[in-house]
């Protein structure tokens, strides 16, 4: 299962994420879409820091996604 998170919402997405383990348990495949949404021309919102994006990482291997 696929699971998007919104650059803007990263701490409500993780929550869903650790719901969405719980509920499915360990044995079922989970993956996290953070494209950072799609980008429209005229996009000027900036991407996210590397640093935020390796500490969300590491958050989600402690769910096995």
């Amino acid at each position: 299962m696929k699971i998007r998170i919104s650059r803007d919402r990263l701490e409500e997405g993780v929550e869903s994420v650790r719901a969405t383990r719980e509920a499915v348990g360990k044995d079922f495949d989970l993956m996290v879409d953070l494209n950072q949404m799609w980008r429209m021309s005229g996009d000027i919102e900036p991407a996210l820091e590397l640093a935020k994006v390796h500490r969300l990482a590491a958050q989600l291997a402690e769910l096995d996604v």
